[in-house]
Order: structure tokens, then sequence, then C-alpha cells
């Protein structure tokens, strides 16, 4: 991962063992040091995992890029500072401290603003199929499926506040002792404890004392603004793999929220949007009913006919009279 910060800073590579007690011990780190304050940056680079851990000083805000080195998905963990990520069209996102994030990350370039204070994140690309296994939780899908898709469309999503379990895991995970292959397989060793306890707190937050799913007021809005995104498509309606995945839930989740605001499925749903759109095209325009089946999502005449017939009690043709 490369950082761009503006001109008046001086980049340097420092080696252990080092003055500042919080670097790692057993990897090179950079230094920036500029107008803003210092800017530390470490990596720690294995074929199982890859962790990057930055620490940094400003005595004023200051704004900088990032660069990854590849496509990726990461738990971003904040343990300290006033963090600002830029998004594509200069929506910002302000990262809370002492949180734990997902993050789906493709090539480019991405804008992060830092307050004045100090800053501390931690990075942890886990072992491919570790993350597979936390698909099963909501929040963790709609990153892999980007991942899995190559999307170049960035994404962050809140997981959880950093338990102190977690933080303690962590920072045994980082200030290890060991060297070679002892050190690796401690710290893995460590990511499967985080990882553990990440599930618990997927499954605690995802499920009350009943066991249905949980809906937060944000959650709630994501599923209105898929509804509002349902009626308002102008082509055929979008399934419920689109929809999750433009409000950034899980479908599962997402087709609960339907049957919790609407009393229907998703399918229901989407049905009853082709036939609304079915019915517009017969009210208002001349089109064969062999292209209104088409522009509504039939497979032919025939399917649409007969799943027209079934919602409104009379066919296309006697509808349009």
């Amino acid at each position: 991962m490369h950082f761009l910060f503006p001109p008046g800073f001086t980049n340097t590579e420092i080696k252990p063992p080092y003055e500042h007690d919080f670097l790692l011990p057993y990897t090179n780190a950079r230094h920036v040091e500029g107008p803003f304050g210092n800017f530390f940056s470490q990596a720690v680079v294995e074929d199982q995992y890859h962790i990057d851990f930055q620490v940094a000083f400003t005595k004023e805000p200051v704004t900088f890029t990032i660069i990854p080195d590849w496509q990726s998905v990461m738990l971003l963990y904040i343990f300290q500072g006033d963090i600002v990520l830029v998004h594509a069209g200069g929506r910002k996102q302000k990262l809370e401290a002492f949180a734990c994030y997902g993050a789906y990350v493709p090539a480019g370039h991405y804008t992060v603003e830092l307050g004045e204070g100090v800053h501390c994140v931690v990075q942890i690309q886990l072992p491919r199929f570790t993350l597979y296994q936390l698909t099963k939780y909501l929040e963790i899908f709609m990153l892999w499926d980007l991942f899995e898709e190559g999307s170049h469309s960035n994404a962050l999503l809140y997981i959880t506040e950093i338990s102190n379990k977690a933080a303690d895991t962590i920072k045994n995970l980082l200030h290890c002792r060991l060297e070679d292959e002892e050190r690796v397989l401690f710290q893995l060793g460590r990511m499967m404890d985080l990882v553990l306890l990440l599930a618990e707190d997927l499954a605690a937050l995802n499920k009350d004392s009943a066991g249905a799913l949980k809906f937060s007021p944000d959650d709630i809005k994501a599923v209105q603004d898929a509804l509002d995104l349902q009626n308002g498509y102008e082509n055929t309606p979008l399934n419920l793999r689109e929809l999750a995945r433009k409000v950034n839930m899980h479908p599962k989740k997402l087709n609960a929220g339907f049957r919790l605001l609407k009393g229907k499925t998703s399918r229901t749903l989407a049905h009853e949007a082709r036939i609304e759109k079915a019915k517009k095209l017969l009210r208002e325009t001349r089109m064969p009913v062999s292209e209104i089946a088409y522009e509504t999502g039939y497979c032919n005449s025939s399917a649409f006919i007969k799943a027209f017939k079934r919602s409104v009690g009379i066919s296309p043709s006697v509808y349009r009279k």
C-alpha cells in the first residue's frame, strides 16, 4: 500500500530497532514527516495474510491519497483518530473510533482526511478460506460478492465496536516477539482467535433473543431504499441480489426486511412491480402484448398472460379495453 502526501514532506524508510515502542519490532517502517506532523506505516506481508499498520501524529488537518497494491477484502480496525474517507463523487464517510469495519478495496486512488491528534489504524487481510467462512454472516457477504466479481466499486461497512478481547488479541498479534516461521504460526493463531471473536459479535448483532434478525433504523432505511428502487426502476425490476448490492445489505436480510415492512417476499414484490408496469404500458401505449411481456421480464407472451390473469383476474387484452 502506497501513500501520497501533499508537498512539503519527507519520506524515509527506517529499520528496527526503533526508538518508538509502538512500532512493530520485526519489519521496516515508512516515516513521513511534514508541516502536518508525523505518519508511520508498516506492512507485514506473508503468503497466508497481509497486515498494514498506520500511526499518525498530526498538528493540523491533512489530506492524503492511499493507493492499494491489489484488490482485497480486509478488516479495518480504527483504534483512535479523526478519520474521514472521501468516496468517488465527494461523498464523505467519517470512521468511528474503536470500531471494526469490513472493506472491499479494488485498485484505485482513495482520499483520506485526518483531523488534528493521534490516529491508529490496523488493516488485516485474512486468509482466503477464513474470509469465505465469514460470508455466512450478513455484513461480510456483500464484500465477498464484490471481491469475487472483481467490482470496481469500493465498499466500507461498519461491523461492530472493538471489544476489549479483540483489542488485546490484535495487540498480541502485532507485537509478537517470535521470529520467522514461529511468528507466522503465532500470528495465524491470533487471527483465528480474532475471527472467532468477530463471528461471535456478528451473530449477536444480527439476532435477538428469539433468534430473529434485528433491524436498526439504518437497516429499515436501506430496506425502504430498496423498495423505492424496485418501484422506480424503469426497466425490468431488479432481482433480490441486485437490490441487496445497491443498498449494501445481505439478500437474506433484505428479504426479511421486505416481509417486515410489506408482509411480502422479494419475489412477490418483484412480480407485483412487473404487473404494475404491464398495466401502465397497456393503458398508455399500443405496444403489442408480446413486447410488453419482454419489457416486463417474462420469457414469452404465454407466461406473461398467465401471470397477468392470475394477478388481475382478466387477460391483458381485456384490461386494455
